[in-house]
This record gives structure tokens, C-alpha cells and sequence, in this order.
């Protein structure tokens, strides 16, 4: 087993405890729904850091993740010892969660179907883009293009820089006459 998935088990289980210490009186399909809720909010928050240092990777992000999860499951186990009740069950009172399973499942059926991936035009094939470089091991913020140090004229330059504008829209590609000034 590797690595990278035993931090995923580890905060997950971590955000399962404390689902269960903060919302012991939930039914048990609720009680995974904010265990998913809680892996997900830990996990932007952990990488957004990770993001701001750029510092980011796909590893180091589930590692800050899994520390993060593991520090919140100590502090609302030591919030709510007083109050916590090892003995009592899982409630599954189906009834009450009947509904909008179904929903959700008829909603499954919607939204299941494969979608190619969209051009860099639109706002959602940067991230499919920036998904894959980060799949792929690019995962810093300013990314060169080798190629163009190999272009030997400054005409060929220009072209690519044009090039890379126009074909490229999404990206944050900054000006080269822009200043920065200092507060």
C-alpha cells in the first residue's frame, strides 16, 4: 500500500471521528455525508496553503490534509470529552433519508455521462489543464516554455509569445512591461 493512500485513509478515518463526536445524534448516512464534507473542506484548506507557498504537490497536499484532519479529531475530542457517548448505536432510520437518495440517485443519471475535455477558451478547460499538468508533476506556479529558448530570432519570439496568448486564454500570463510598485 502506498504512501499517499494511507494518508487518505488516515484522514478520512480522522474526519469519520470527528463527524461522529460532533454529530452523534445523526443518522449514519448523514454522518458520511459530513465525513466527506470535513475530508474535502480540510483538504482545501491544507493545500490552499500549500498553494500560496507554492509548495504544492499532489502527496504534500493529502500529507498536510491527513495533519490537519488529525489535529481537528484531538481538539473536538478534548471540546466535547464531557459530552460524548461511546455506548450509543448508529442511528439508520431509513425514512428520514428515503427521499433524497432517491434524488440523488435520479440525479446520477444526469449528471454520469462523459464529457471530452474543453478548450483553453473557457474557464473550465483551464482546470481540466492545470488538473492534468498536476497529474503529470507540474505543479508550480510559473511554468516556462523550453521552446522558447530555442528560437533563435526575436521575431520567432514574438510570434511564440503571440501565439501563446491568443491560444492560451486562461492562463495568467503577465505582461512583460508591467511594474511592480512597492506600498
Amino acid at each position: 500500500m502506498n504512501l499517499f493512500l494511507i494518508c487518505v485513509v488516515v484522514s478520512v478515518g480522522c474526519c469519520l471521528g470527528i463527524s461522529r463526536i460532533l454529530f452523534s445524534q445523526k443518522n449514519l448516512i448523514e454522518i458520511g455525508i459530513l465525513t466527506v464534507c470535513c475530508f474535502f473542506c480540510s483538504y482545501i484548506v491544507g493545500t490552499m496553503v500549500l498553494f500560496v507557498l507554492d509548495q504544492y504537490s499532489l502527496f504534500r497536499g493529502i500529507a498536510v490534509t491527513a495533519g490537519l484532519d488529525f489535529l481537528l479529531l484531538i481538539l473536538s475530542f478534548l471540546i466535547c470529552k464531557k459530552n460524548l457517548d461511546f455506548n450509543s448505536n448508529f442511528n439508520f432510520d431509513s425514512g428520514k433519508i428515503l427521499i433524497p437518495i432517491l434524488v440523488s440517485a435520479i440525479g446520477l443519471l444526469f449528471v454520469g455521462q462523459k464529457n471530452e475535455i474543453f478548450g483553453m477558451g473557457q474557464d473550465e478547460g483551464v482546470y481540466q489543464v492545470v488538473a492534468i499538468n498536476f497529474l503529470n508533476g507540474l505543479d508550480q506556479r510559473q511554468q516556462d516554455f523550453a521552446e522558447y529558448h530555442t528560437l533563435k530570432t526575436s521575431e520567432q519570439q514574438k510570434n511564440f509569445q503571440k501565439a501563446v496568448h491568443t491560444k492560451l486564454v486562461g492562463y495568467d500570463i503577465p505582461e512583460e512591461n508591467l511594474s511592480i510598485k512597492h506600498i
